[in-house]
């Protein structure tokens, strides 16, 4: 979904076709409505184009009784067109699904949930793994300099809508929960203008928009004597694109083995229902990637 994008969309395709990959790229969905599913070997490789779930499941030549195992990747800018998409893949049946949309609202996340209860949802802000790595050195600055003052700076290209972007979210939520703080109550975006002082226990994020940069963060860490400083910079966008293959192996491995637990209504056992409620949840890459450091920082 969203195959034309520069950001995401097209670095993920070309991924996708990347013959050194195990993967198959079955098509995509583009905006243009009325558009018949076509092939064009100029565009994603000959692979099949479509204006809707429905066209694509019936014309994709995979088998009816095989689009559940077809992973999703959702690349679009709006949180409404994402659910509008979700919603019309869920009921051509597809069941597993990747999302690279960013600053998706709590509403919006609460619609994913009850769209795809029955369903393998990974949500990632970046698909970089660096990023992810970061995060881990932001958690663990935050429980080790407890006092320190946090400012988080993120730079990204003038046409990226959303603000702050999700992975600068995605830090400060590490920064509080290690430290033990209510992430609503210690994140603030900029510095209000006038006079006010500031609480240490404030993480603070300001963000830049100009030029073509893919993606740039910073973490500063401060007291009155030092400073530490955590960062992660993106040169190119096809980094995207090969590291969400990590997020699409994953979720597709994942339902393969737990499929059963999603089927309606099967008279699963105690055991299989606390299972099932583990697994219908919104994963988000970070627990793809390190589940066990997660679960020691309980972020």
């Amino acid at each position: 979904m969203g195959p034309d994008g520069k950001a995401l969309g097209k670095p993920v395709c070309s991924a996708l076709l990347d013959p050194q990959f195990d993967f198959e790229l079955c098509g995509g969905i583009v905006r243009t409505i009325g558009l018949p599913p076509t092939r064009n070997r100029d565009k994603l490789g000959g692979s099949l184009i479509a204006d809707s779930f429905s066209s694509f499941g019936r014309e994709c030549g995979v088998p009816k009784s095989g689009i559940h195992k077809v992973v999703v990747f959702y690349a679009v800018r709006t949180e409404n067109v994402l659910i509008s998409r979700l919603r019309e893949a869920v009921q051509a049946g597809f069941r597993v699904h990747v999302i690279g949309t960013t600053g998706l609202s709590d509403n919006c996340l609460r619609v994913i949930r009850e769209l795809t209860s029955e369903n393998v949802v990974v949500l990632s802000p970046n698909f970089s793994m660096g990023v992810h790595y970061q995060a881990e050195q932001c958690a663990r600055l935050a429980a080790r300099f407890p006092v320190y003052e946090v400012e988080i700076t993120e730079i990204h290209h003038h046409r990226k809508e959303d603000s702050p972007s999700g992975t600068a979210l995605y830090w400060a939520r590490m920064i509080a929960n290690a430290r033990g703080h209510v992430f609503e109550q210690v994140v603030k975006y900029g510095r209000p203008q006038g006079k006010s002082v500031r609480n240490c226990e404030e993480i603070v994020i300001h963000s830049q928009r100009y030029g073509d940069v893919p993606g740039s963060h910073q973490a500063l860490f401060a007291s009155g004597k030092e400073k530490l400083i955590v960062e992660h910079h993106t040169a190119s966008r096809e980094l995207f694109g090969f590291e969400a293959l990590e997020s699409i192996a994953w979720a597709h491995g994942t339902w393969l083995s737990n499929a059963r637990l999603f089927q309606p209504p099967g008279g699963l056992t105690e055991t299989e229902m606390s299972e099932k409620g583990r697994l219908a949840k919104i994963h988000r890459m970070c627990d793809v990637l390190d589940l066990p450091l997660l679960q020691e920082l309980d972020v």
